[in-house]
């Protein structure tokens, strides 16, 4: 696995890491069955939960930039080694890398 993709598989772990933490502090400030429902009148978490409840927050709008950042570097590596094979074959109307050595200056 590239180590790109790597940091962003840990990086979402470590956002669902986060969400755990979050619920396991807002249990005991409002209750579990008013996070299982609709959170509509739910009042601003305070202390250690909304600080928790903040993080993960922040983590799920930075993983986006992130993955986003991902794909088109993973986008711009494919198009790179197409671009060299496209060369080499527009060079030696072959595909046998045998002849590769014929690049080497």
């Amino acid at each position: 696995m590239p180590h790109d993709l790597q940091m962003l598989v840990w990086s979402a772990a470590l956002a669902i890491l986060q969400m755990f933490i979050a619920v396991f502090f807002a249990i005991p400030a409002v209750g579990l069955p008013a996070l299982a429902g609709n959170r509509e009148g739910l009042s601003p978490l305070a202390g250690l939960a909304g600080r928790a409840q903040r993080s993960h927050l922040n983590m799920l709008e930075s993983l986006v930039i992130f993955a986003i950042f991902v794909i088109v570097l993973a986008a711009a590596e494919a198009a790179v080694a197409l671009a060299i094979f496209l060369n080499y074959y527009n060079n030696f109307s072959t595909i046998d890398v045998e002849r590769a050595q014929e690049l080497k200056g």
